[in-house]
């Protein structure tokens, strides 16, 4: 099942990740890379995350 949008949407990436979480059930402790985007650095997401066992990483600021 596909979601897409037209913005970048903290509620939509939380969906997203609790889709790919049901699929893929990754392993407690697993670490959750992401660029420094504002869906991804929300304290929700970060909650879902930790709700889900993952650990957070961030690139670094002006990074690629």
């Amino acid at each position: 099942r596909a979601m897409v949008s037209d913005r970048m949407k903290r509620d939509l990436a939380i969906r997203a990740l609790d889709m790919a979480v049901a699929l893929r059930q990754p392993p407690k402790g697993c670490i959750h890379h992401t660029d420094r985007g504002s869906q991804y650095f929300s304290g929700d997401y970060h909650k879902r995350l930790s709700k889900h066992g993952c650990e957070v990483s961030m690139s670094g600021k002006g990074n690629f």
